[in-house]
This record gives structure tokens, sequence and C-alpha cells, in this order.
């Protein structure tokens, strides 16, 4: 069964309306535009018509960030994958405790069914859970979906689809009836796999020593082959040798390497491409990346010390994330649990007298890219490259009507906010801004309250020379902010705690008091931020079959 893409977005806001539009036309022409209107909004919906069980009344729920239904726990995103056999993607995730793999499918990463549980601790070997892992699309004639499970025994498995056929592989085999590889030491969040120089079937996974090799003999035929050898015969990135000669002695989560295409037009690129060694700091404390080079033969990262160790979000509850290579679109996504919520105590959230509740989200899917760099954090020009990660361009068809275009204004950092005439509690805001010294930060408030009490802040970071332009894009939804700065180079995660405003503001923050005597007076006449092209649009929850879970 293959299913047409169809922009869904669009069609709901456009759809019903165009034929209601051309009702002066002839009776069954029209007739024939509603029905080819609600056939395609059928496609869109999935396998049925559910009400959305978003209802909203709490003001906090998120409405374009993903959020696990029936509502309970969640966290890492796990196994992220393009189907090219029913054109669909796919996102599993820990669910509920002891872990479960969730799991939603969705045909342009905007829109999406809840499925059904895809791992539930079935088997003996994880009966106490099924942690983090990966998906891998096989090379074999039914383009077989292989996903990477770990357990808290350091054990490692793989399920496969129940019934290939269904687009929507809702149900899931263990594919043996024991852990192909089960790790001496701590282990776990088993990576997608890939060949190795020599046939050999590879991942990599997580240690408190760094990124360890997992591999299987040479030439085998299928990592399922009941005869693979599965041995770890070294590190690919080791913790304890760091460069400048530094030690990161902390068990590394959800591990994760990849390449990535060198900028175009980057004369201080020699390869075609940068390889990026990923891990999330037990904590939590961010998701930290390592640029380089992957060397095949001996399974060995080398980070480089021309390209700067960055992390993908400022806030470290930006956490265990997952990429995947998208094929459809010829590039590399990025999803992270957005950790909200304190671990829950199990004799309280999950027992049956107590109702489940939404607790975490995944974060906005996020394209990683390479853009040339001139000069690197410290000033000495030898960082050729910096890494990115921006939006999907699809989220824009959850835009409405503008609620404010291209406007201009200068604001001194008096500490004054200035309100716009502009209200929601899910928008998408885009603006250029100008800082007039260093150390000025400029932006926006938003899910403001009326008493101006309580809002989010989403800034600029401190400028570092006068005259310093910016790119901001602000996404608003609910209670998360994702804030993203000169298209990517730097973005901020923020969570509303309380308050439920919804209020938009633009602010002007003034350099951090340095040592001299300086009056604050005289700073915030001198200093201000002159934003221009302000453009806020609303923002419209994304369409959620829960049919098949209902």
């Amino acid at each position: 069964l293959r299913v047409p893409v169809v922009d869904c977005g669009r069609l709901w806001r456009t759809g019903c309306a165009s034929s209601g539009a051309r009702s002066e036309r002839a009776g069954s022409s029209v007739m024939a535009r509603v029905a080819a209107t609600f056939l395609l909004l059928a496609l869109c919906l999935g396998p049925g018509v559910a009400e959305d069980p978003r209802n909203f009344s709490d003001a906090t729920l998120p409405g374009f960030h993903f959020v696990a239904y029936p509502f309970d726990w969640m966290n890492d995103p796990n196994g992220p994958v393009y189907d090219p056999v029913h054109s669909m993607y796919h996102l599993f995730y820990q669910y509920k405790t002891p872990r479960e793999w969730g799991h939603a499918a969705s045909r342009d990463l905007v829109n999406w069914v809840q499925l059904p549980v895809a791992l539930s601790c079935e088997e003996s070997y994880d009966a106490n859970g099924d942690f983090s892992g990966s998906a891998t699309v096989l090379d074999d004639e039914d383009k077989t979906i292989l996903l990477s499970v770990s357990t808290p025994e350091s054990a490692f498995f793989f399920a496969v689809p129940t019934n290939r056929s269904d687009p929507y592989l809702k149900d899931w085999s263990y594919a043996a009836s024991e852990p192909f590889y089960t790790s001496p030491v701590m282990a776990r969040d088993p990576t997608e796999l890939w060949r190795g120089p020599e046939g050999q079937w590879q991942l990599a996974f997580g240690t408190e020593n760094g990124t360890a090799l997992l591999q299987s003999q040479p030439g085998s035929p299928s990592p399922l082959d009941p005869g693979n050898v599965w041995e770890s015969p070294s590190m690919i990135q080791d913790n304890t040798l760091l460069p400048g000669n530094t030690t990161d002695e902390r068990f590394w989560e959800c591990p994760d390497v990849f390449s990535l295409p060198a900028p175009p037009k980057d004369a201080g690129a020699s390869v075609d491409d940068v390889w990026v060694s990923k891990f999330s700091k037990i904590g939590p404390d961010g998701d930290w990346y390592y640029l380089g080079q992957y060397l095949p033969s001996d399974s060995k990262f080398i980070p480089s010390s021309n390209f700067p160790r960055g992390v993908y979000d400022q806030n470290p509850n930006f956490y265990a994330s997952k990429s995947f290579f998208d094929t459809k679109q010829s590039r590399r996504v990025l999803w992270g649990w957005l950790k909200m919520n304190d671990w829950p105590s199990d004799d309280v959230v999950y027992n049956n007298s107590v109702p489940a509740e939404w607790q975490n989200a995944q974060s906005l899917p996020r394209v990683l890219s390479l853009v040339p760099s001139s000069t690197d954090s410290s000033g000495d020009g030898e960082s050729s490259m910096q890494l990115t990660s921006y939006p999907i361009p699809e989220l824009e068809a959850l835009r409405g009507t503008e609620l404010l275009q291209d406007m201009d204004i200068v604001l001194r950092t008096d500490g004054l906010a200035h309100l716009l005439d502009v209200t929601g509690r899910m928008l998408d805001i885009e603006a250029d801004v100008v800082a007039s010294a260093p150390g000025v930060q400029c932006g926006f408030q938003v899910l403001r309250s009326q008493d101006g009490e309580t809002f989010v802040e989403a800034l600029t970071t401190p400028a570092t020379r006068a005259g310093q332009a910016s790119s901001l894009r602000i996404l608003v939804d609910a209670s998360i902010v994702e804030t993203f700065q000169d298209s990517g180079l730097t973005s901020r995660t923020q969570f509303l705690t309380t308050g439920a405003g919804n209020g938009v503001a633009v602010v002007s923050r003034p350099p951090a008091p340095s040592g001299l005597a300086r009056s604050s007076a005289s700073t915030s006449q001198s200093h201000h931020c002159s934003f221009t092209g302000v453009r806020i649009w609303p923002m419209s929850p994304f369409n959620f079959d829960t049919s098949l879970v209902s």
C-alpha cells in the first residue's frame, strides 16, 4: 500500500473554504470538489478519524511539539527513521515505567498518527525495561527496518515489523529469544548499523569510558544471522583522550556518530565530509558534540582541534537526542528530549488510582548542517566551520495569517519592555536585531501575563562587538519556547513553569555590570537594540490521529 503525500497543513486551512467559495458553480462540480477534499483529509488523518484528545483545557499543553498519548511519562527519542517502502516517518520514544517503546508515524514530520506501543518488555531479557536505541533500514529486498534496543542489564536485542506490508508498522516482533550481545560492562543506547571495511556489521554504544564499537565477524550477510559473533574490540571515542589532554569521565549516553557535508566554498575544508561524534553527559548535563574525522580502517573518531566542541542546545534539559538521515529529503534531522518534569515516582504516578498526565515533550525536529565560520570563539581564526540546528521548513505549514508584518523599533536598554499588540500561546516570531554595544542582548518576552510578572524571555547571546547584527526565530508553544539565533548557530530551549499569559513584548538588556563605575542611567541612555522586519504568525496544533489507541 502506497498512500500519496499530501500537504496536510495547507489542506486544513484552505481545502473546505476553497470548495465553499466555488458554490456558484454547478452542483455536481461542487460535490466532486467537496468529496475530493474530504478524501484528502482522510489521507492526512491516517487510519481513522478520531477526536483530538488534546482539548487544551490545560493551557500548558503543547500543540505542535510531540507529546505521547495516552498521556504518561516520556523521555528519549528512539529510532527515528524514514520508511522508503511506505513513504512514512516513524518516531519511537521511551514511554512509561518500566520503559517501553512508544511509537508514532507521520508523512511530513509535522502531523502525527499515534500508534500502539511497539515494545513492551515481553521477553525475559527485557522484563525490566526497553532502554534507548535506534532504527536501521537494511539494504535487502524488503528494506527491513531493524530496531536495535538496550536493556538495564546491558543487553542488546533486535526487533522487526511483524507485517512489513502495513504502512504504519503497528506490530513488532522480537527477532530472537536471546539478546544478540550482552556487555561485560555497563552499556546502553546502540546506534543504527553500518557496514565496516571488511563487511562487518558495526554500531556504536554508550559506556562510562566513552563511545564504544560493537561489530560482527567480517562478511556477515545480515545482522539477523543467528551465526553472527558480536564483539566490542575498541573505543570509537575514548572520553579520557580528548583534545587539550582533557578528560570527561562520565557515562556517555545516547551516542551518535555520523557525517555531514562540508559547507560549500569553505577554503579551510580539505575533505568532502566532516564527522560528528555526539554524546549526552549523564546528569543530565546537555548534549555535546565534537567535529572531526572518522577512520573506518581503525573504527576511530579523531576530534579536530580546528573545529569547536559544542552543544546542540544551551539548555542541558535538551537531552538524549537522536538524529537520523532523512533519505527522502537528503538531510540529517535531529530530535531531542525536552526534560520538563522531575523523574517520576513509580508508586505514585503509575498506580491505577492516580490518572497519568502528560510529562515532557519531544523537541521540534531540526535540520543539522555545517556552515563556514571565519573565526572560532577564541578569536584565533582557526575554526573553519560550525554546526547549526534549525527547525525543519515543513513546520511553516502550521502558520496562520500574519499577526504582525515587518515592524521596526529601536528600544533602549532601560529595563522596560515594549508590549506589542499581539497575543498568542502558539506563535512563530522572526526578527533581525542589532545590538549597539558589546554585552547588549535583544529579544522578546513571550507567554507574558497581563501584570507582566510571569513570562519567558528569549534573548540573543551577549553581543561581542558594537553594531553586531543577528537574526532571531522564536517558536512559542504553550509552555515551550525554542529560540534560534543566526539560523541555528545558537539554540536555546526554555520552559514556562508558572503562569498562563499570552502577551508578547520586545526587550533590550544592557551589558552585565563590570568593575568600572558607571551609572545604570547612562548605560540605558547610550545602549539600545534595533529591531527590523519583525514578523509574527499564529501557529496551529498539528493534526493528531489517535484512532488506533483510543
